[in-house]
């Protein structure tokens, strides 16, 4: 969680009373820089956001399969599946058509990168 002070909001002294590590932008370690959104990048690194994603792995066949996929947590699946007993947070490939209830399916990718936007001039 990230904590934006603003002059309303309790100090740093207060943050790390409740348990926070306080840390100035300057004297935190430097980020490494992206990958392009064109290049795979590896599945530990991918948002754990419920975004829609392109996902990637080897099949049972070895050939490499490219699906569109999620991240699915606890709270999504407790408040959007109909029948949430016994399924797992993870990864899953989705599938929607027109107005179809959404299919989604467990698997565990290796890699994954954004979905590329959309034609310019593409309806939204």
């Amino acid at each position: 969680m990230i904590a934006f002070l603003t002059s309303k909001e309790p100090t740093r002294e207060h943050y790390e009373y409740q348990g926070w590590r306080v840390t100035p932008l300057y004297l935190a370690a430097p980020v490494a820089r992206a990958a392009s959104p064109s290049e795979w990048q590896p599945i530990e690194t991918a948002p754990k956001t419920g975004r829609t994603l392109l996902l990637g792995y080897l099949n049972s066949a070895g050939k490499w399969r490219t699906v569109r996929g999620q991240w699915m947590s606890a709270n999504y699946i407790e408040a959007h599946w109909e029948d949430p007993d016994d399924v797992e947070p993870g990864w899953f490939e989705t599938s929607a058509e027109a107005d179809d209830v959404p299919n989604c399916w467990g698997i565990e990718p290796t890699h994954w990168m954004p979905l590329p936007a959309a034609p310019q001039g593409a309806a939204q």
